[in-house]
């Protein structure tokens, strides 16, 4: 009988990246060593996209619903948008209690 693991969400700018597919795979790699199974990635399709970018709108509320804890997220993926980067970490950690796990770009092993 396979275990189940908990499960981990990302995020991804698509405008910061050449390959989202590409990340998108990597985020699946970095949960795995974690011991994570990597559920929906979110993709923000530009950085000014509202006050509140919707995809991390929806990135909380469905950490909220899944009752995940654990957001993989580029590192940088945060920065650019009209909200400050330390409110965005803010709302992931006391709106859906949620540890951040930033992935590097050296992480990269395609």
């Amino acid at each position: 009988m396979a275990t189940l693991r908990p499960l981990m969400l990302g995020y991804l700018c698509d405008e910061l990246v050449d390959d989202p597919l590409r990340w998108e795979a990597l985020l699946a790699e970095v949960a795995a060593v974690e011991g994570f199974d990597l559920g929906e990635v979110f993709h923000e399709q530009k950085m000014d996209s509202g006050l509140l970018p919707p995809q991390f709108l929806a990135l909380i509320d469905a950490l909220r619903r899944a009752d995940a804890h654990v957001v993989a997220i580029p590192a940088g993926h945060l920065n650019g948008h009209r909200v400050p980067e330390a409110s965005l970490v803010g709302r992931l950690r006391v709106g859906a209690d949620t540890r951040i796990h930033e992935v590097c770009i050296s992480q990269l092993t395609r």
